[in-house]
């Protein structure tokens, strides 16, 4: 379904490689979008047949003329345009051109000649996953070949265990589950990670063993993922994240590792599904990481503890919103940024060199103003000679905070002892912008 956030790109190409079919929904009223070109790149790298449904053809701003015509710029054309895409014009929210949507799926399943042994082990693939605080690890997965039943021994990447009960897609519990059912699965030893392949296997033991091996076999210790500036950046945010699923986990680190900053290093000290922990208190602590919870929600008396400990704790359901906020924080970070106005021109007349203090320039100030806090130019044959702060405006012997046009005062800058008779001092204040 397009066009839809950049951040869910790895969702979209794991549906791709998943299905059998795939139906492209492109709105009539937006068109072809980034995201919609990246569908079509995912479907056709997998060599999956496309129908295209063109949803939204209630709205009047729609033109559907138009989608056609960038559909076919990507390759996507209709058997009027001498392609083999189905184009179904659809309204999800009048139903019109649905019942021609389910037949032409229905049809291009039995060219496919799609067909699985229901006797078979089962196997599935792995579309989302979370740990939920009542069940343990669930994931939602579609069965592709053979039939899953309670009671399986499996494994699923690192992860093993047993079937203990399935949900169907009508929130039903269910004993079995049969090639292309979507369920929803529990008895995960851990999260097992979306796009991980569920095989049912002969016993527990078998299940153990295998998600042993696997797990020596993968890289031990969590990685932390930074964006990517010179290796002499000082300034780093540290940011660990706590999402309600896989995807959502894996939304937010896609998007985070998007952001540019040129002074600010952003490093994601652990990303980890399910509720927020003392454990994830006492790593945030220990690194100096703010926490971001994304799509769950947070115990309140771990927020009053984190509260106490000084952990920022932020909460977020949309992506945009946590962005800005990450954003805005690597911004105020970074280095104070100044600009410079010209308040007054001074002309150096005599040279006083003081011991133990310095060279003290005999001035008068021929426009505008110089005071205590000026940033200061010595301006040499038309050349600038040094750029500093003043380090003193006196008059006589008294300091003084301010000399305007026509008084006389004297000057010394930071680390300058090397005024000539001639000089002209320009005056500047500081703004930060």
């Amino acid at each position: 379904d397009t066009p839809g956030h950049e951040a869910f790109m790895d969702m979209r190409a794991r549906g791709a490689s998943v299905t059998d079919i795939a139906v492209l929904v492109v709105a009539a009223d937006d068109g072809v979008m980034p995201q919609t070109k990246e569908a079509i790149s995912h479907a056709k790298f997998t060599k999956v047949p496309i129908i295209v449904a063109i949803n939204k053809i209630d709205k009047p701003e729609s033109n559907i003329a138009r989608v056609k015509q960038e559909l076919a710029e990507q390759g996507i054309m209709g058997p009027e345009w001498g392609g083999d895409n189905e184009m179904i014009e659809v309204s999800a929210l009048t139903g019109k051109g649905i019942d021609s949507l389910l037949e032409t799926i229905i049809i291009q399943a039995e060219v496919l000649d799609l067909k699985s042994d229901p006797k078979g082990r089962g196997r599935a693939i792995v579309i989302e996953s979370k740990l939920d605080q009542h069940s343990g690890p669930l994931a939602d997965i579609i069965v592709q070949d053979g039939t899953l039943r309670v009671g399986d021994p499996f494994t699923a990447g690192i992860s093993f265990g047993k079937i203990r009960y399935m949900i169907d897609d009508n929130g039903k519990k269910t004993k079995e589950a049969s090639m292309s059912m979507p369920v929803k699965i529990a008895g995960f030893s851990s999260v097992p990670d979306a796009g991980d392949i569920l095989e049912v296997r002969k016993s527990d033991r078998e299940a153990k063993k295998i998600a042993s091996i696997k797990k020596m076999e993968e890289k031990t210790g969590n990685e932390v993922y930074t964006t990517n500036l010179s290796s002499d950046t000082e300034k780093e945010l540290h940011i660990i994240v706590k999402a309600g699923s896989r995807g959502a986990l894996e939304a937010v680190k896609n998007s985070l590792l998007k952001i540019e900053n040129e002074e600010i290093r952003l490093a994601l000290i652990n990303l980890s599904t399910g509720n927020l922990t003392s454990s994830d208190l006492k790593l945030a602590k220990a690194s100096g990481s703010s926490i971001i919870s994304f799509d769950i929600p947070v115990n309140p008396s771990l927020k009053k503890e984190a509260d106490v400990l000084g952990i920022e704790v932020k909460n977020f359901s949309i992506i945009y919103e946590l962005m800005e906020y990450v954003e805005e924080k690597m911004k105020l970070m970074m280095a104070p940024k100044y600009e410079y106005i010209k308040t007054g021109t001074v002309d150096v007349l005599k040279i006083f060199k003081i011991p133990k203090v310095g060279t003290i320039a005999g001035c008068v100030v021929k426009n505008g103003y110089i005071d205590n806090k000026s940033y200061l130019k010595v301006i040499r044959n038309n050349e600038t000679v040094k750029e500093a702060k003043i380090l003193a405006l006196k008059r006589l012997k008294d300091f003084i905070a301010r000399a305007d046009a026509g008084q006389e005062c004297g000057i010394s800058i930071e680390n300058f002892n090397d005024f000539q008779e001639g000089d002209i001092i320009e005056t500047y204040i500081e703004k930060k912008i």
